[in-house]
């Protein structure tokens, strides 16, 4: 894993966080992290790109079901995109697309949030 596994950039009042290397349990940390760092006043529109992620396992699937809990707390829109093939089949099998919507681009989420 990277030395900072999540960046966060803020465009046009929507949170990206980019994440690289592997998600696990302890992305989580940095994930609320940077979930804080937000400026929140409600409806949070949040992105998750996972353009440099390689991997991910059950625990950084209840990491990003975390954040998900948090951003409908505060009743926001979490999306992810750029997801390689392992992502995709990890999220559609444990039916996370029931819940969060999957974008090819970065772009297409951004026009679609």
């Amino acid at each position: 894993m990277s030395v900072n596994p999540v960046q966060l950039e803020m465009k046009n009042q929507i949170a990206v966080l980019y994440l690289s290397g592997d998600v696990t349990g302890e992305t989580e940390i940095d994930l609320i992290s940077n979930w804080e760092k937000i400026p929140i006043d409600n409806s949070p529109k949040i992105i998750v790109n996972l353009q440099k992620a390689e991997y991910i396992n059950s625990a950084g699937i209840a990491a990003l079901i975390t954040l998900l809990n948090r951003v409908n707390d505060k009743n926001g829109s979490l999306v992810v995109s750029n997801l390689n093939d392992h992502f995709r089949k990890v999220i559609e099998t444990v039916g996370l697309t029931d819940f969060i919507k999957v974008f090819n681009t970065e772009e297409d989420a951004l026009a679609g949030i």
